[in-house]
């Protein structure tokens, strides 16, 4: 393996998806294999400045939702990513260099899939959401508050106002996905495509992506705490992530309230104010760093991950879950079920506000109950996720399966 090429929008994590492009640079890295990290010219994290490898700015803003007619453009197919991309390919690529690409929506654009194409033997595709198989990425329609049976850009799909904005921006975003496909037919392609867990296969290959082609890995687990949170000591409900409307802060803000107790919010998003609305006596901290947030967990009774789409993954209800903390989970998400059959918290339906609240209450009264399951979710959910290191191994394991293949094809 010559170098490993990683391809996405942002170099600072403000998601668990970044997070995950940042570790697939260090982990080769820290095995002694040169990386490539191309994004876009913004902050650098910490961890990704860290961990040697070589960072290709590409100069540009963020496609702004809220912008649409002047980022109509690039959003659709950003030119000078194509040729960026193009260009280190002809001037650096050898047959031993596998590339990654993850999140490309938010600044990338589908052009990224343009010089991708020439690689398609060696590429890795992580699909942290579904813009591979859905126009709005979530397979979900925010209409009918559902999980979407429609095929992408079929014609039942694109008659549907599924989009959580407006029929125009679905619209956008089925014209970006055709795009995509027009630069990258995922059906054809010999691109390996990793899962971030089971459940999301069907949406995949309803939406064209070879059953064949998926790999599942599930998300590596770093828990919030070195020790068991004594949540039977603790009274507060957590949350950790962004404040937008598909992760349903505003949800666990009326939940809490009606349950008498007091939510914390880590995160930030256009959500913020109606969550002070709700619930006054909120503890809204923001942002946090990995040290900060341990801290916080360490005050919580439970942490709730009220996503109102199908949340692929959830690392936040992991890592909870790994430092003691019983979590209350949407039953939409994957890990819901999963996580009320370790007997380590709930899954219920978060739009639900009573049952939600009454599933809050049973936590909050019930010391015994409550350090039952926060001793379940250390013991019996090391199965949710992997060890960082096995995560790892797991990916070079899947670069050296590329490099191999793409040998006997040539």
């Amino acid at each position: 393996m010559d170098r490993v090429v990683v391809i996405t929008d942002l170099a600072e994590a403000a998601g668990g998806a970044t997070s995950l492009a940042i570790a697939s640079a260090a982990g080769p890295r820290k095995r002694g294999v040169p990386v490539t990290y191309i994004t876009s010219d913004g902050p650098v994290g910490d961890d990704l400045a860290a961990s040697g490898a070589d960072i290709v700015p590409l100069p540009g803003s963020p496609v702004s939702p809220g912008a649409r007619l002047k980022g109509m453009a690039v959003g659709l197919y950003r030119g000078s990513v194509a040729a960026a991309v193009g260009r280190w390919i002809a001037d650096n690529d050898t047959p031993g260099t596998v590339y990654h690409l993850h999140n490309w929506a938010k600044f990338l654009s589908p052009a990224v899939f343009r010089p991708l194409s020439r690689v398609g033997d060696r590429l890795v595709l992580t699909t942290h959401d579904f813009f591979l198989s859905c126009p709005n990425g979530a397979q979900y329609s925010f209409a009918e508050e559902a999980v979407c049976a429609r095929r992408g850009n079929s014609l039942a799909c694109l008659s549907h106002a599924c989009d959580r904005r407006n029929y125009a921006d679905k619209l956008w975003r089925s014209a970006r996905h055709a795009m995509r496909q027009a630069m990258f037919d995922v059906a054809r392609s010999k691109a390996a495509v990793v899962a971030i867990h089971e459940g999301m296969i069907p949406g995949l290959t309803l939406g064209g992506v070879p059953h064949a082609s998926i790999e599942v890995i599930r998300n590596p687990v770093r828990p919030f705490t070195d020790a068991r949170v004594q949540v039977e000591q603790n009274r507060d409900v957590l949350f950790v992530g962004r404040l937008t409307y598909e992760k349903g802060p505003d949800l666990a803000a009326m939940a809490a309230v009606r349950a008498g107790l007091r939510p914390r919010f880590v995160g930030a998003g256009p959500l913020e104010t109606r969550v002070r609305e709700i619930a006054p006596d909120a503890v809204l901290d923001g942002w946090q760093d990995r040290e900060a947030i341990g801290a916080i967990a360490s005050q919580a009774r439970m942490l709730v991950m009220p996503s109102r789409w199908a949340e692929p993954y959830g690392m936040v209800a992991a890592e909870g879950l790994w430092s003691g903390l019983p979590v209350i989970a949407s039953d939409s998400a994957y890990l819901g079920p999963e996580i009320a059959a370790a007997g380590a918290g709930y899954a219920v339906d978060t739009r639900d506000v009573d049952a939600f609240a009454q599933a809050l209450s049973r936590l909050a009264q019930d010391d015994a109950l409550a350090r039952r399951m926060s001793e379940a979710a250390l013991t019996a959910t090391g199965h949710l996720g992997n060890t960082l290191t096995d995560w790892e191994d797991r990916h070079m394991a899947l670069y050296e399966r590329r490099l191999s293949g793409a040998r006997r094809v040539q």
